[in-house]
């Protein structure tokens, strides 16, 4: 008899662990999923030239995407992001640049620096229309 009530003890201790463990596994799962959702924030910047003067209209856009932003007269932008990310700022005789940002940064500063292959063609561009302004008919 003493056996027997060692035993039911026993299954009653195994049940009572299986459903403390069985109520706590969703609170776990609960906070695993939330701690893996990405953070969704704003992030603004200034895109400036080597010189320190702000680019207007320059793209921002988060590398391998269409979402993206054009920036002001100041060269100044502000977009949504989530998660940590590549953005990739471009413009018209400029060479590209690649920024990696996170939720942490708030203001960022994106030095651009002029393409000298875009210079080239315009100054050969140039050279074309004066030529050909000053050929004799």
């Amino acid at each position: 008899m003493k056996q027997n009530r060692l035993i039911s003890k026993a299954v009653h201790l195994q049940k009572m662990l299986l459903m403390l463990c069985l109520s706590l596994f969703p609170m776990a799962w609960t906070a695993y999923a939330q701690s893996n959702q990405a953070v969704t924030y704003v992030i603004s910047g200034t895109v400036v030239d080597n010189e320190g003067l702000g680019v207007p209209g320059a793209t921002v856009m988060v590398k391998g995407t269409t979402n993206g932003v054009v920036t002001d007269i100041d060269g100044k932008f502000q977009m949504t992001l989530t998660g940590n990310t590549d953005l990739e700022c471009a413009c018209l005789g400029y060479d590209n640049v690649v920024m990696s940002v996170t939720s942490k940064m708030s203001n960022i500063v994106i030095t651009i620096k002029p393409s000298s292959e875009f210079l080239d063609e315009v100054e050969e561009f140039v050279s074309c229309l004066f030529v050909h302004a000053f050929r004799q008919p």
